[in-house]
Parts: structure tokens; sequence; C-alpha cells
């Protein structure tokens, strides 16, 4: 929905409302992932290298914002950015624990997904807010479609296990002979 609404450059409420809608479907990635993961279950030094990420991102999303307060038009759009932002560290933090306990395609497809859009919305903000380059523009826009691309990938992979059973059934009952077919 959030790029649906984001095509209409109608006026500034539109671009918040669909930076809502981002927001809101950070939050249901996040949800999605955690209910995914089994267990965790990972050393100290990886934990350790979590929370450093964590801190660095954490840290450029601090200073960025320092730069938005500045230049934004209203405490709406500032708020919306720690929203969006604090979302997409959880996104990117969980994407990392759902990797390091299941060396997966699964998990290395929404771990590139997650990094597409972490990269594509700092450069949206970088953007928006401090300097418009073309070439930015481009990359902001690339890495949006690749996280999508990189969604569906996802989707499609976590639901092609339940195909192939549903197949394997299909397929089990109509290769089945009666019994009263050898009498």
């Amino acid at each position: 929905m959030g790029d649906f609404l984001s095509v209409f450059h109608i006026n500034q409420s539109v671009v918040e409302f669909s930076g809502l809608f981002y927001f809101l479907s950070y939050l249901g990635l996040i949800f999605y992932a955690f209910t995914r993961l089994k267990t965790i279950a990972f050393d100290k030094v990886i934990g350790l290298y979590l929370l450093l990420v964590l801190a660095v991102n954490s840290y450029f999303l601090y200073e960025l914002f320092w730069m938005l307060q500045f230049s934004a038009s209203g405490a709406f759009q500032v708020g919306l950015y720690v929203l969006k932002s604090s979302s997409l560290v959880a996104l990117l933090f969980v994407s990392f624990v759902v990797y390091l306990n299941n060396d997966s395609k699964q998990a290395i497809t929404f771990l590139i997904m997650a990094l597409c859009f972490v990269f594509s919305d700092v450069l949206y903000y970088i953007i928006n807010y401090y300097i418009y380059n073309d070439v930015f523009a481009v990359i902001e826009r690339v890495l949006h479609l690749a996280g999508l691309l990189f969604l569906y990938k996802y989707v499609l992979m976590q639901t092609m296990p339940l195909r192939r059973r549903q197949q394997k059934r299909v397929q089990a009952s109509t290769l089945s002979v009666p019994d009263n077919v050898l009498t």
C-alpha cells in the first residue's frame, strides 16, 4: 500500500500516509520473522557482533535524525522517520538472527531483502532532506525494487514446501487403487 501511495505525490499528507504504511509493513515482516523463528542459539562472539552491528546502525540513524530534524517540515515527519528507522533496524537485527540460526536460502533472501530496504530508506532520506542527486535517486529506487523482488522470492520459498506437500497428497490419493477394483 505504501508503494501504491508513493506513486501519487499529490501533497505532503499522502507522502506521510505512505510512510505510515511502510512502517506497518516493516512491523508485519518483523512479526512474521519472529513467528518463523523457533529457537535462538548462537555463541557469545556472534551475539557481540550482532550488538555491535545494531549499535553502529543506530548511531548512523541517529546522525541522520539530527540532519532531518533541521530540514523536515514538521514533527510528524520526524516522528515517522524515527518509527520507520527503528522498525528497519529491528527488521535488520531479526534478519541477522534468522540467518545465524538457520543458514538457508530463505534466511539469506530475507537478510538481503532487509538490507535492500534499509539502504533504500537511508538514501530516500538523504535525497529528500539533505542533497538531491539523480544517481542516488536511481539507486534508491533500484534498491527498493530489489527489496520487493527478494520479498516476493522469500514468500514463494516459504509457500513452496506447502504446495509440494499438497501436490504429493493429491498424487498419492489419485495413484492409490480402490479396494473394489481388484475384485
